[in-house]
């Protein structure tokens, strides 16, 4: 079984947790994207069992920059090679998956292809995700 889905918002990349006198921290932009994140997760409705294992596509789409001119990459996406890492925006989105209860534990994906871009001179930023349970 294969379910796709759309996230309408621009990615987040998860950050080191701050470390201070008052106690352990994450950054307040990464608090919001991660809490509106599981809200469009929960509406989804999508629950895995426990005990299944899980493939998971992601394709992070991040807002074009402005110097990136048509005539030299073209109007579509384009791979972004820059910061922040891949692995740390799969980590962000693993940690919504969680919170928002479509899987028990990070640890039923056992497979993961992954991939961000900068967006067509028309897209807006997007995280399209597909789960395939093996």
């Amino acid at each position: 079984m294969k379910i796709d889905f759309k996230i309408p918002l621009s990615c987040v990349a998860c950050p080191r947790p701050r470390v201070t006198s008052r106690g352990v921290y994450y950054p307040k932009r990464y608090q919001e994207f991660k809490k509106r994140c599981v809200q469009y997760m929960k509406v989804l409705g999508i629950q895995m069992e426990k005990d299944k294992f899980l493939h998971v596509e992601y394709t992070i789409v991040l807002k074009r920059i402005y110097q990136m001119s048509v005539k030299k990459y073209g109007s579509g996406r384009v791979f972004k090679p820059s910061r922040p890492d891949l692995d740390n925006f799969v980590k962000s989105l693993n940690d919504c998956m969680q919170e928002a209860g479509m899987i028990a534990d990070d640890s039923q994906i056992v497979s993961f292809k992954a991939s961000k871009y900068y967006g067509a001179t028309s897209e807006s930023p997007v995280i399209e995700m597909s789960i395939t349970i093996l």
